[in-house]
């Protein structure tokens, strides 16, 4: 609705914001699903700028205009050199992970796919150590991601923070 011209700005703002802060605690957990949000990341991180009422129009007018531009960009994705990792989990409720990340993985040449098991959609905050090294094998660095990865599935095995509450949508089966 944020994006619709007129309508899309009053929304932005008169509603956005307060209906934003009543949402927060949850929409950040299904974020970070099935693993758990960090103590203080939504202050450490400042989400709630997003729902200032500029800013949330602009990433609704983003959001809205992001199929069209993946549906030029992707054709273009074979001709990336650069080298490249993908860091996924297998359970991600904001994106469909095995359209977004395996099928970019796939369509750049030498990308590297680092699929983590019981992963939402966070490997920044969740496996900073991952990142970090993913980072440094981009840099030249010898880094062994997929054996990090299996370090980092251990170490999250047991999470299950928002399972059951939050829908963690599967891509359909005709959706590539």
């Amino acid at each position: 609705m944020s994006a619709l011209p007129v309508v899309g700005r009053a929304f932005a703002e008169t509603i956005a914001n307060p209906a934003g802060l009543m949402r927060i605690g949850a929409a950040t957990t299904c974020v970070f699903s099935p693993n758990k949000v960090p103590d203080l990341y939504v202050d450490d991180a400042a989400i709630k700028l997003v729902l200032r009422p500029g800013a949330f129009r602009a990433n609704a007018i983003d959001v809205e205009g992001l199929y069209r531009h993946v549906l030029v960009a992707a054709p273009r994705y074979p001709m990336i050199e650069a080298p490249t990792v993908v860091i996924s989990g297998d359970h991600d409720t904001v994106v469909y992970e095995e359209i977004h990340s395996i099928g970019l993985a796939r369509d750049i040449p030498a990308a590297e796919l680092v699929w983590v098991k019981n992963l939402g959609h966070k490997p920044d905050w969740v496996a900073p150590d991952l990142v970090v090294a993913a980072v440094e094998k981009l840099a030249g660095q010898p880094r062994d991601l997929q054996a990090l990865s299996r370090a980092v599935e251990a170490r999250i095995a047991g999470d299950d923070f928002g399972t059951g509450v939050c829908w963690d949508e599967k891509a359909p089966a005709n959706s590539e």
